[in-house]
Parts: C-alpha cells; sequence; structure tokens
C-alpha cells in the first residue's frame, strides 16, 4: 500500500511539472 502511495505522489508530481 506504501509503494501506491509513493507511486501516486509522483504521478501527480510529474503531472504537475509538466502543466
Amino acid at each position: 500500500m506504501l509503494e501506491m502511495a509513493i507511486f501516486l505522489t509522483l504521478a501527480v508530481c510529474y503531472r504537475e511539472e509538466r502543466s
């Protein structure tokens, strides 16, 4: 479950940086 949380956070950060 922790890995999923980290993955989601990474995806959000990546999406914010690209926009």
